[in-house]
């Protein structure tokens, strides 16, 4: 499972996407309504495993701020501690894209501590954007989840099967 923000605006309607990017641009609220979420989410699989789907996990896309050093990988260990989750309940998304240099090292040493618990850690939308070869081979990774965009035309196109495969080789 997944979990997405969607924005019930009592105005707009349903808000999603970039136009939830754009109120999460005011700091506080984002740390916030990320602490609400991630809450939210992890409650929501604890209920689901007790009523008998010992496999569920869910997967969550965390910003690079979330995941700076041990520190932050203990936070989250004690979450899912506190609600009775397994480590491998979760799977922590980082999107390739957003990942600087900057922050790399420190995100590298919290997803490591996660691994090194059982915590499930995925690098979404490889293959567009900053994205590099770099980054799959230092990423703490168990899978890759290559952007829509690079496997859109894989049955028509030699090329994209060529590029794809090079990748979960590397992988």
């Amino acid at each position: 499972r997944q979990a997405y923000l969607v924005w019930h605006h009592p105005q707009m309607g349903e808000v999603t996407g970039t136009a939830v990017s754009d109120v999460m641009a005011d700091s506080r609220m984002a740390q916030r309504l990320n602490d609400h979420l991630l809450h939210r989410s992890l409650a929501d699989a604890a209920r689901r495993r007790q009523l008998g789907f010992a496999d569920d996990r869910v997967a969550l896309a965390l910003p690079p701020e979330r995941l700076q050093g041990p520190q932050a990988a203990s936070r989250l260990i004690d979450q899912l501690s506190s609600l009775g989750l397994p480590p491998d309940a979760l799977i922590v998304e980082v999107n390739a894209a957003v990942i600087d240099h900057r922050a790399h090292a420190s995100v590298v040493a919290c997803l490591e501590c996660l691994r090194d618990v059982g915590v499930h850690v995925a690098i979404d939308r490889f293959g567009t954007g900053a994205a590099s070869l770099i980054q799959l081979r230092d990423m703490p990774a168990d899978m890759v989840w290559l952007d829509r965009d690079l496997v859109a035309n894989l049955a028509e196109s030699t090329a994209s099967q060529h590029v794809v495969r090079a990748v979960v080789d590397l992988a």
